[in-house]
């Protein structure tokens, strides 16, 4: 880091709290981008009390507010309270002088209610460039294309990913066990059939209304229920799996999917949030939001080892082609470069 360097700031969950927003954060202050030095301040740590969160949070504001050289404020915005909470941080950092990125997280975002989005609306109009991870946020929110940049979120990718479908291959369910990730729609459409084929491991706490879910699937032969594990036991895990499911309602842009595509998993996912178009451009199978539908596309890519071959090559490859930390940062350097010049048109390097 030089002198010269502009500096920029993540705003945002602590990074090192547990979660999608604290994970992204992670992955941004492990970057080198060349002529940044790069940041973050917490505006929010969970499961303290309201005293702690409200100083951490003008703790961050002043932070924000008094911040000199001027620099790029990068704020990672999701539902409900964050809108108050980053969406300050957006205000402070234009009426400073910042040039501001908004990144859109939040699963809840694409159902958000005519109050929510009007005050996304509001705080999305004060940055110069917003981010999100699949196209149909810029529609929901009205965002032009000379602010929208897409750029998704990296992972890992292994040089090598060895074979596993065998006979009876794994599936994979990662993440928490709970309505929002539909749970409760694999356990109905995990019947005899797809037990017959496959193994299931289910990762990841479980909701109180994922109970009965839950215990029928635990009747399933060949299935397994591990509740929370270790990140790196659920790298482990996807690792020698073919297939990651994920019936999802609600998503932003799941980091499980990313992470089971680079270590050379087959997807079945649903189209929500910007999932069903990053697993359309990996060429996964999208279905609807149902258990029937579900099941029909799980025994169609498990029944046929050459298909299911030919899922997995396909996400590995386009892991390696999109989703590489190396191929991201430089996407996020163009961006950042840009901006850090002319404020207003970074998003036209990406294209």
């Amino acid at each position: 880091m030089s002198g010269a360097d502009t500096r920029i700031l993540h705003v945002g969950n602590a990074p090192e709290s547990n979660g999608g927003i604290a994970s992204v954060i992670r992955s941004h202050l492990a970057r080198r981008l060349p002529g940044f030095a790069v940041t973050s301040v917490a505006t929010h740590v969970p499961r303290t009390n309201v005293v702690v969160r409200a100083r951490v949070w003008l703790v961050a504001l002043s932070r924000i507010a008094r911040s000199h050289p001027r620099g790029i404020v990068h704020v990672h915005l999701a539902q409900r309270g964050s809108l108050l909470r980053e969406g300050a941080a957006v205000f402070v950092a234009r009426a400073a002088g910042h040039r501001t990125v908004v990144t859109l997280h939040g699963s809840g975002l694409m159902n958000a209610g005519p109050v929510q989005t009007a005050a996304l609306r509001l705080v999305c109009g004060r940055a110069h460039v917003v981010h999100g991870f699949a196209d149909r946020y810029a529609m929901r929110f009205r965002i032009p294309a000379s602010q929208w940049a897409r750029i998704p979120n990296d992972v890992a990718t292994p040089e090598r990913s060895r074979p596993r479908n065998g006979d009876r291959p794994t599936v994979v369910f990662l993440g928490e066990a709970g309505l929002r990730k539909g749970i409760d729609l694999l356990a109905v459409a995990w019947d005899d059939e797809l037990a017959r084929r496959a193994r299931l491991v289910i990762v990841g706490g479980a909701t109180p209304e994922a109970a009965n879910s839950l215990a029928a699937l635990s009747r399933r032969p060949g299935v397994s229920i591990l509740g929370e594990v270790p990140h790196v036991q659920a790298l482990a895990l996807l690792s020698d799996a073919a297939l990651l499911v994920q019936p999802s309602r609600a998503e932003a842009f799941p980091m499980s999917v990313c992470e089971a595509m680079a270590a050379g998993c087959a997807v079945v996912g649903t189209d929500v949030g910007g999932l069903g178009e990053l697993l359309a451009a990996a060429g996964q199978p999208v279905v609807a939001t149902d258990a029937e539908a579900l099941r029909s596309t799980l025994v169609a890519s498990l029944s046929d080892p050459d298909r299911l071959r030919l899922l997995r090559l396909q996400a590995l490859a386009y892991a390696r082609r999109e989703l590489a930390t190396d191929v991201v940062t430089t996407r996020w350097h163009r961006l950042y470069s840009g901006l850090s010049t002319r404020p207003g048109v970074a998003q036209r390097v990406l294209s």
